[in-house]
C-alpha cells in the first residue's frame, strides 16, 4: 500500500476582530516544499547580506573624501597663514596661568583666516558626526525640523556643517546680547574670542579622530565610543576654559557673574551634550 504524505492541517485561527472567514484559507505549500520548488529564491538572501557591507563602504566614501579635502584646505592655510595659525596654534596658552591677555585675545574676532578655520572645523565636525550618528532619527529636535534620509551622506554633512557654523555665529549674538543684560559688556570680547580659540584649537583634533574611526570601525568597535566622548571633551573642555579666562578678569564666585556664566556657556551644552552625544545609538 503506497505510504501518504503529510498533510498539513490548520489547528487554531484567531482573529481580534471578529469570527474568521474560513472559507477563505486555502492549503499553501510548506517552507519546504517552497524552497524545493522555488531554489531561485533563496540566493537573494545572501545577496542582500552581502549588499550590507558594500552600502556602508559606499556610504563612507563620501567621509573619505571630505576627510581628504579638510587635511588639503588645512594645508593650504598653513602655507598662507603661517603667522595666524602659529598664534590659534599657541597650546601653551590654554594652559597658562598669567592673568594677562595672550595675543589671540586682543586681536579681532571675525578675521578672515577665524572665518576659514571656522568653516573648516564645521566640515570636519560634522562629518565626524555623520559617521557617528548612522541613525539620523537619533536626533530628534534636527528629525523634527528637516527630513534628511539616512543615506544622503553629503545632505546630512552639509546640514551639519550649516547648523555649527549657525551655532558659533549665534555665539556671538548671544554673549553680546546676555553681557548687555547682566551688565558684563567689559568681558563680552574676552568671552567670544576665548571661545573661538579655544573651539579652533581643539577642532584641530577632530581629522585625527574622524582618520581613527573610518580605519578602526570595522576592527575595533571600542573606537566609536571613543570618537563620541571625544565630541564630549571638546564641547565640555571649552566651557572650563572659558570660565577660567572669565574668573582670571572677574570672580566666579560673584553670583551675577555665575549667572552670566550659566546662561551663556552650562545651559548651551547641557543642551548639546543631549542632542549630539547622550544621543548616540550604538
Amino acid at each position: 500500500m503506497p505510504r501518504q504524505a503529510a498533510a498539513v492541517h490548520l489547528l487554531a485561527v484567531w482573529q481580534p476582530d471578529g469570527y474568521p472567514a474560513l472559507g477563505s484559507f486555502t492549503a499553501g505549500p510548506t517552507p519546504e516544499t517552497d524552497i524545493k520548488d522555488h531554489p531561485a529564491t533563496a540566493p537573494p538572501v545572501a545577496a542582500s547580506s552581502r549588499a550590507r557591507p558594500q552600502q556602508a563602504a559606499l556610504q563612507s566614501q563620501p567621509l573619505l573624501l571630505g576627510l581628504l579635502l579638510v587635511g588639503l584646505l588645512y594645508g593650504v592655510v598653513r602655507s598662507a597663514y603661517p603667522a595666524g595659525l602659529a598664534r590659534v596654534l599657541q597650546v601653551a596658552d590654554l594652559f597658562g596661568t598669567s592673568a594677562d591677555s595672550p595675543d589671540f585675545l586682543v586681536r579681532p574676532a571675525f578675521t578672515l583666516l577665524n572665518l576659514v578655520l571656522t568653516l573648516l572645523f564645521a566640515l570636519s565636525l560634522s562629518l565626524l558626526l555623520t559617521a557617528l550618528h548612522t541613525d539620523f532619527s537619533s536626533l530628534p529636535l534636527v528629525n523634527q525640523l528637516l527630513k534628511v534620509p539616512e543615506s544622503a551622506t553629503l545632505s546630512r554633512v552639509g546640514l551639519y556643517a550649516g547648523l555649527i557654523v549657525a551655532f558659533i555665529v549665534g555665539k556671538f549674538l548671544i554673549v553680546e546680547g546676555l553681557s548687555y543684560i547682566f551688565d558684563l559688556r567689559h568681558l563680552a570680547t574676552i568671552h567670544y574670542r576665548e571661545f573661538l580659540r579655544t573651539t579652533l584649537l581643539i577642532g584641530l583634533l577632530v581629522p585625527v579622530v574622524l582618520l581613527l574611526l573610518l580605519s578602526l570601525n570595522a576592527y575595533w568597535p571600542p573606537i566609536v565610543k571613543t570618537a563620541n566622548s571625544f565630541v564630549l571633551v571638546l564641547l565640555t573642555v571649552t566651557v572650563l576654559r572659558v570660565a577660567r579666562t572669565l574668573h582670571q578678569r572677574a570672580s566666579l564666585f560673584n553670583l551675577h557673574l555665575f549667572a552670566y556664566l550659566c546662561a551663556t556657556e552650562i545651559l548651551p551644552l547641557a543642551v548639546l551634550l543631549k542632542l549630539i552625544v547622550f544621543t548616540y545609538v550604538g
